[in-house]
C-alpha cells in the first residue's frame, strides 16, 4: 500500500479528493494520512508509484527503507529486505516482445503486493528486480519469501509467470 500524506487547506484536497486523484489514476490506497500542517502534492505522490506496476518504486524503496533502519537501530529492531529477480526475463523481452514483458511485471507485482501481509512493503525497484521490506527477522523474511516465490509459481493467469530468483538479508543479523 502507499501512505499519502493530504493538506486539507488546499481548495477540496481532502481524503476523498486525494483518492479520487490516485483511482482515477489506476493507483492503491491503503492508507490516507489527513493533516493540516503537511502538504500534498499529487506530482510527488506520483513519482514514488512505478507507473507500469502501480507499486512504490525505487525513490518510495529508499526512503522507506532509510526510515525503517533508523526505526530499528532505535528501538533495536529487526528489518528484513527480500529481494527477487525475474529468471531469464531479458529472453521474454528478446523472444516474445515487450508488451508481454511488460504483462509479465505488472502481473508478477500484482502478485506479489496480494501476498504482502501487514509488515511487508512490495517495491518495483528497477527493471525485473522487485523488493520487499519485512519488518521482523531473517527468518520472518525466508517465510514470506518462499510464499512470494511459490505464489509466482503457481499463478493460474492467461501466460504462465517465469520463475523468481530470491534473496534475503536481515538487520541487524545479516
Amino acid at each position: 500500500g502507499v501512505a499519502l500524506v493530504v493538506d486539507l487547506r488546499g481548495a477540496g484536497a481532502g481524503r476523498a479528493g486525494a483518492q479520487l486523484f490516485l483511482l482515477e489514476r489506476g493507483l492503491r490506497v491503503a492508507d490516507v494520512i489527513v493533516s493540516a500542517d503537511i502538504g500534498w502534492d499529487p506530482a510527488r505522490a506520483l513519482a514514488r508509484i512505478d507507473a507500469l506496476t502501480k507499486v512504490p518504486n525505487r525513490m518510495q524503496f529508499q526512503h522507506l527503507l532509510q526510515r525503517a533502519l533508523a526505526r530499528a537501530r532505535r528501538g533495536k529492531h529487526r528489518l528484513a529486505l527480500i529481494y527477487m529477480d525475474v529468471d531469464k526475463f531479458k529472453e521474454i523481452n528478446d523472444t516474445k516482445g515487450h508488451a508481454v514483458g511488460d504483462r509479465v511485471l505488472v502481473a508478477i507485482a500484482s502478485v506479489l503486493d496480494s501476498q504482502a501481509r501487514t509488515g511487508e512493503e512490495v517495491f518495483r525497484i528497477g527493471g525485473d528486480e522487485f523488493a520487499v521490506v519485512v519488518r521482523g527477522g531473517a527468518d520472518a523474511a525466508a517465510r514470506a519469501a518462499e510464499r512470494f516465490r511459490q505464489a509466482v509459481e503457481s499463478f493460474d493467469g492467461p501466460e504462465a509467470l517465469p520463475a523468481i530468483s530470491v534473496g534475503v538479508a536481515s538487520f541487524p543479523d545479516h
